[in-house]
Order: structure tokens, then sequence, then C-alpha cells
């Protein structure tokens, strides 16, 4: 009964993601059809609103009580990411330190890594092993796969999932994926599968010719999908998706480069204003997008933090005790605290200059990222013109976020 629902939900899953366009290629479908995501995930922490709160309760999808088939929906659930371990404080706040990545997730990347039979992979950050046994069914017999993960626990319960799942060839290294794995080097991809900071230079340095990065890189309070390639001494870069994940442990933990407080805030007595019409009726206009995000929203969410370091979840700014956010329907702002009204009409000011560049999409920059000679990893203190505010350079309006090893300059290819 157990196998007969695995391969039912497992074709149910695929059928949505290749129907949503999240994925295309015929090579990812038929990995994702063919390894079983409950054998990675025996058990998992899926949050449950109980007596009018959040709690955390623990399913085990192959137990065969009566929470199996609950369980097994939700591990095949294409928008659910599942918690390997229960929430722990983490910079103040309940946070998921290890995750498996929602399916539309793990396909949109997979997707984006354009793999071929023979590549040489080395992944950042192992997880339950689900994705590197997708990305060893992608690479062959020809290819390797190399998952580096920081904690142990994780890391030899995923090498036991990886060996059950017929991938026991797949090279789990317990460490900091920070510094890579050089001895497995060159390699055609590196892939993080957690929120970054930034690129770790170890990542540029153990790619072959041609090879490639893809990375959820911190923008704010999310983490698009983006990909990069060397350049010189630093790299270029391109954001191909909206994604949130949960953060990179290890030596690249600094809280850079937006150092706010990212906890969930909640109003108290909130006042309403509402946003120009135009603004409102750019933000209306309805695109599928990610976690029920309509496009519209990760564009102007994109602009937000080069503007504003006090960005904060999607489209929301706060400062102390005080927050302003727009509202979901995309008409007003919420605002509350003594420093609302300010933060309010600083979003309002930045919706209106995102008007005014043609409202333009999260694929619409481009990213180089520089060392700093003689700066130690870490520390900041460049010089910003206007704090973080954008100027014009060459034509294009360009913004500076300084990151863990590299400063990255953001320009927009397309203006009004």
């Amino acid at each position: 009964m157990v196998v007969e629902g695995s391969l039912t939900a497992r074709r149910r899953m695929v059928e949505a993601l290749a129907a949503g366009g999240t994925v295309r290629s015929q090579s990812v479908l038929d990995a994702m059809r063919s390894v079983p995501r409950e054998l990675f995930v025996p058990r998992f922490w899926a949050p449950v609103v109980e007596g009018g709160g959040q709690e955390v309760r623990e399913w085990r999808p192959m137990a065969g009580d009566l929470g199996a088939e609950t369980a097994l929906l939700l591990a095949y659930d294409v928008d659910r990411a599942l918690a390997l371990k229960p929430p722990q404080r983490y910079p103040g706040t309940g946070q998921v330190l290890s995750t498996a990545s929602a399916p539309r997730v793990v396909g949109c990347m997979l997707e984006l890594l354009e793999l071929s039979p023979g590549d040489r992979v080395l992944e950042i950050g192992t997880g339950s092993g689900y994705n590197a046994a997708l990305l060893r069914r992608l690479v062959g017999d020809t290819g390797h796969v190399t998952s580096v993960e920081i904690d142990n626990e994780v890391a030899e319960e995923a090498a036991a999932h990886l060996a059950d799942a017929g991938c026991g060839d797949v090279e789990v290294v317990v460490g900091d994926g920070y510094h890579g794995v050089p001895e497995a080097a060159p390699f055609d991809r590196v892939v993080a599968t957690a929120g970054c900071d930034d690129i770790a230079p170890a990542w540029l340095a153990q790619l072959g010719p041609g090879g490639q990065c893809l990375l959820p890189l911190r923008h704010g309070a999310w983490h698009p999908v983006t990909r990069a390639w060397p350049d010189g001494s630093g790299a270029q870069a391109r954001v191909e998706a909206p994604a949130f994940f949960v953060p990179l442990q290890g030596r690249q933990s600094a809280a850079l480069p937006w150092p706010g407080d990212h906890r969930s805030r909640h109003h108290s007595e909130p006042r309403l204003a509402a946003l120009p019409d135009a603004v409102a009726l750019a933000l209306s206009r309805q695109h599928a997008g990610v976690a029920g995000a309509d496009k519209a929203r990760w564009n102007l969410a994109y602009l937000l933090p080069l503007e504003d370091d006090r960005a904060v979840s999607l489209l929301a700014l706060a400062e102390g005790a005080s927050l302003a956010e727009v509202h979901q329907r995309g008409d007003r702002v919420l605002y509350s605290g003594g420093e609302g009204e300010q933060l309010k009409d600083r979003l309002v000011d930045v919706a209106e200059i995102w008007l005014s560049l043609g409202c333009p999409g999260y694929g619409d920059y481009t990213s180089r990222l520089a060392p700093v000679p003689g700066r130690p990893p870490g520390q900041r203190g460049l010089p910003r013109p206007d704090g973080r505010a954008g100027w014009e350079q060459q034509g294009r309006r360009s913004w500076t976020v300084e990151r863990y090893d590299f400063v990255q300059t953001v320009c927009l290819e397309r203006a009004a």
C-alpha cells in the first residue's frame, strides 16, 4: 500500500511540476519520478495549528500508523519544505536549520543547473540527501556528486538514505561547505541548497572551465536563486528565480549584508494608508509566483533592499518596534509603532522609484562581485553613495552591496 501510494504521489508531483512550467526537461522529470522522496524523510517536523497557536508535530511517513497517508501527502506537496529537525534558537528566533526543500524549488534549481551525464557536482548542504540523489541520477554513472554537510548527525542519516536509494556512491563530506572540497575538484557545477550571505571564493576556485555556481544569495529577507560564474578574481551573477531558504551555517553565518532584525513582527493597533493608484495597479497584475506571491511583488521586493537596509520580510521595512508593510492586496500599507509613519512614507517612496524605473523585474539586474584587497572576510566598512540608494553609472542605475568576501555592484540593465 505504501509503495503504491508513493508511486501515485510521485506521479502527481511530477505532473504538477510539468504543468506549472517549473520543470521542462525530460531528464529532470524522469529523475524526480524515479527517486522516492519518503526514503529521505522517514520523519520530519511539520507545523500544525492547534488551540489557536502554532505547534510542531513529528510525522513518520513509513510507520504504517494512521498518520502515514497524511505524511506521504505532505512529503510530495510541491510547495512544502520539510524540517529535518525541530526548530532551534538561531539569532534570536526559533529557526529551522535543516530542511528538505520544497519539490518546486528543487525542480527549479535542477532545471537551472543544466546538468549532463558525466558532470561533476559539488553540493553545499546535503540535508536529507534527496537532492543529492536527484543530482546523481542526472550526472549518471560517468559523473560524480560530492555533498558537504556541516551537521554530522544530518550527514550520517543522509548517507544512509542515499545508500538505501541506490546512490551510495555519492560522496558525503562532513564539514563547513564554505571551504568546498578541493581534493574532489574541479567541478562543473557548485550548487548551494541553503541561503548564502555571499558566494565563497573556494566555490569559484574549484570550478573547472565553463563551470558555474547556483546559490540562493541573500537579498534582504529572501534568497533569490542566483547563477554566478567566475570573472577574473571575482564573479558575474544574475538572478534566476525567487525563493526563501534557511540560512547556511558555518563561517558565512555573519548576518550580512543586511544587519536588520528579520524576525516576524506583528502590528499593534495598525494604521492604514493607500498606495498611489499607479503603484497599486502595477502590484495588482497577478502572475503565478513562488509561495503564493505574485511576480510584481517579487519584482518590487528586489529593489526594496537595494534602496533601504531596513527591509524585512518580502515588502516591509522595520526599525526597532516599528513596522510598515505592503498589504497582501497590494493597494495599501499597514504601519505601526513610533517610526511607523516614516517607514510607511519611505516604503511608498521606493515603490514610486520602482514605478518610475518601469517596474523592473528581478531578472533585469546583473551583478559583479569583486574582492576587497586587504579587507578581512566578513568586515564591512566601504562607503556607499547615499547609504544604499542607487546612483547612475555609465547610464545605468547601480547599487553597492557589501557581502562577506565580496562587494557586489548591482546594475539595472533595463530602465524606463
